[in-house]
């Protein structure tokens, strides 16, 4: 079984949340969003005890808009869970069978599923925050019978495990730890083995203590024990250099690994940070692999959840390991901060968080959209015509389609209803459905940004804002002038794309407006410039919004700078690279020269002028208004 949706309220920042989750799924975003909120709440509502009134949550665990808040006000702590199949008889008939009182079926679909609802409140009467864990008919209401006492039945069959970002090598592989202490306790050695075992350790134990003389004498002399402790039996003193018994030599078992460049090995405490926490990632498959069927049920499923995987590992290293944990058996919720990881990521696995004032919003890049809408006759027909994109879900009234609703498509939609007393509403509903729709993004547009994204090495997903810029020339410069203002983009998180060699401004704008990053673009005036924009326009943009963040040039970035103060500046930047102009600064036909100069020396005016505009400190007056105006609208963006 696999969680396919959680609903989280009032658990810290997460005030009204809900996460589509897929076998692999990782949660990217800034410090303090709300990435390890989403992996607690999981942990709370699936922890054994979680239905009793002593629980793991805390007055910290409830959200709090501001400092005046009073947890034992808050409307309280609600965490729903649904686990779902993908399709009918997916899940196993010993499941079915042990869970039959909780386990609820779409009549339609035949889908089967499981809801549980974790509760957290402060109870005015106990002056005490109490907690209960109900299970949830298909329809959202509580089960009633026993169902309300099979929590720990349930959790048999989807254990839930944890490896925390501060994973620790002394507790993971120690008697303390959730895998290896299990392993170490499930082998098993025969007992003629067990003999034959424990008679080597004895000689082996006798010829390590013979190697040195003395030690034969220190044992006779501890010996005198037995002169001084009266016994009614001889007793004999020995020195055990080995464990007494096979049992307690698996104890003190631990992991060697030989040294790079060297035939000697160490013990894995002497080793990195890194390849000891990819050690105790590995760990947890090893045990899933020969352990998890004893400890549950055959049929049970892991869920991980997996803090920044990539800690300490090098770069090379971390875009490697997405495969590792991708195959990782059982469902993975993962965080990481880095994006050499996420680079590898397919992006329909991502889920953006970021803050929203005082609460955490999380954005994804869904294939279907789905909206409740009435069912008529006529709606009936017009499906039985576009089965390709479009549905009818009849247990949940929804209307379903994949991709986007093409304006033809919802004029079509708003003719099958016509009665006068539910049509504005229902039409409504339909150009919300429009509007949610409008955030699909194609798996075509994706396959090309994902080698983007790659080659960027995934960072434009942690930024706070992004700017859509032509060509390779515009990057170097809009960064030297936004270090100019005093704004480096870095420190601020905004990201420069130049999308004309990545593929089309549109794919970005429309990954942007459904992954929730405010974006600004800055383009040509000229053909080029205007097809984009029609591109753009294309993808459902209005107007208003394409005035609000598109900058077109009235000619191009060259002739831009060329007509700025830093004309003298890109002249000298022309000269060291092999021009020569018949123009000189003040003839009337001098920006126009040196602009044509600057366009057939891409992209290296460009660096080469923001080496020489940083090493003269030019003043932030120098910066073309244009741009300036761009970085100051980008920088309020990213803070907002």
């Amino acid at each position: 079984m696999k969680i396919r949706q959680i609903r989280i309220k009032n658990f810290r920042s997460l005030a009204d949340v809900e996460i589509q989750l897929g076998t692999t799924t990782v949660l990217v975003g800034e410090n303090n969003v709300g990435k390890s909120a989403v992996l607690d709440a999981i942990r709370a509502a699936m922890s054994r005890g979680s239905d009793r009134r002593t629980t793991n949550v805390a007055e910290y665990d409830f959200y709090m808009a501001n400092k005046a808040a009073d947890p034992t006000k808050s409307p309280g702590i609600q965490i729903e869970i649904t686990l779902a199949e993908n399709e009918p008889n997916e899940w196993p008939d010993g499941l079915i069978q042990a869970l039959s009182e909780i386990v609820q079926t779409d009549p339609i679909a035949d889908i089967d599923q499981i809801t549980l609802r974790f509760t957290s409140k402060y109870n005015d009467i106990t002056k005490s925050f109490e907690s209960a864990g109900e299970f949830l008919s298909f329809n959202g209401e509580p089960l009633g019978g026993r169902s309300g006492s099979l929590l720990n039945s349930f959790l048999r069959y989807v254990p839930i495990f944890s490896l925390k970002a501060l994973r620790d090598l002394s507790d993971e592989y120690s008697s303390r730890s959730q895998f290896w202490r299990r392993l170490l306790k499930a082998v098993e050695i025969p007992e003629d083995k067990r003999e034959e075992i424990a008679e080597s350790l004895e000689r082996l134990n006798t010829d390590l203590l013979k190697a040195d003389p003395r030690m034969v004498r220190v044992t006779a002399t501890l010996g005198k024990m037995g002169e001084v402790i009266a016994s009614s039996t001889n007793q004999e003193v020995s020195v055990r250099a080995l464990p007494l018994k096979p049992w307690d030599l698996m104890e003190n078992s631990e992991i060697v690994v030989q040294g790079q460049g060297s035939d000697a090995q160490f013990p894995l405490d002497r080793h990195g940070q890194g390849v000891q926490s990819l050690a105790i990632l590995l760990l947890f498959q090893a045990y899933v692999e020969h352990l998890l069927e004893s400890a549950f049920e055959k049929e049970s499923e892991p869920i991980l959840t997996l803090e920044e995987p990539e800690a300490h590992l090098h770069p090379q290293a971390v875009r490697a390991l997405w495969g590792a944990v991708d195959s990782l058996a059982g469902q993975k919720i993962v965080t990481t901060h880095s994006p050499y990881f996420v680079q590898n990521v397919p992006f329909r696995n991502l889920r953006i968080l970021r803050r929203n004032g005082t609460q955490t919003v999380v954005c994804w890049l869904p294939k279907q959209f789905k909206q409740n809408i009435s069912k008529t006759n006529a709606l009936n027909e017009w499906l039985a015509h576009h089965t390709d994109r479009y549905s009818y879900d009849d247990s949940r009234g929804e209307l379903v389609v994949t991709g986007s609703v093409e304006e033809s498509e919802c004029r079509a939609l708003m003719t099958c209803f016509t009665e006068p007393t539910t049509r504005d509403a229902v039409h409504a509903d339909l150009r919300a459905l429009q509007k949610k729709s409008s955030l699909y993004v194609s798996d075509e547009d994706l396959d090309s940004l994902q080698t983007f994204v790659r080659r960027m090495r995934g960072e434009i997903l942690f930024a706070r804002c992004w700017i859509l810029c032509e060509g390779q020339s515009e990057y170097p410069l809009l960064h030297q002038f936004a270090e100019m203002e005093g704004t480096p983009f870095d420190a601020h998180g905004v990201a420069v794309i130049d999308y004309q060699n990545t593929g089309s401004p549109a794919a970005f704008a429309v990954l942007a407006r459904a992954l929730g990053f405010p974006w600004l673009m800055l383009c040509d005036g000229d053909s080029g410039g205007k097809t984009h924009i029609e591109q753009i326009r294309n993808k459902g943009f209005d107007e208003a919004e394409i005035k609000k963040r598109i900058r077109q040039l009235p000619k191009d970035f060259e002739a831009c700078v060329s007509e700025s103060a830093l004309a003298q500046e890109a002249l000298d930047v022309a000269k060291s690279l092999g021009a020569k102009l018949k123009t000189k600064p003040g003839d009337s036909a001098f920006t126009a020269e040196l602009a044509e100069c600057l366009r057939t020396r891409k992209p290296a005016w460009a660096s080469q002028l923001a080496k020489v505009v940083r090493s003269k400190a030019a003043k932030p007056e120098s910066t073309p208004e244009i741009c300036r105006q761009l970085i100051a609208d980008a920088l309020k963006a990213a803070n907002e």
